[in-house]
């Protein structure tokens, strides 16, 4: 049986003036465009978002 995934991985000079709730946003909807999920990078947005949702500083050091 052949199981197909579809991912996409969001990049670009854009994504720095990217909110996360517009990432997120965008993420969510990647299966409406055919995808199985959608990534963005890691950056400081990201680590910022998991410090102010209450992540340890050992999990956003690891991340």
């Amino acid at each position: 049986m052949a199981s197909w995934v579809n991912l996409l991985n969001f990049y670009g000079d854009g994504l720095d003036s990217l909110p996360l709730a517009d990432r997120a946003t965008i993420a969510n909807m990647s299966p409406e465009y055919g995808a199985t999920c959608g990534f963005f990078p890691i950056d400081a947005i990201t680590l910022e978002y998991m410090r102010l949702s209450g992540r340890s500083d050992d999990l956003v050091e690891l991340v």
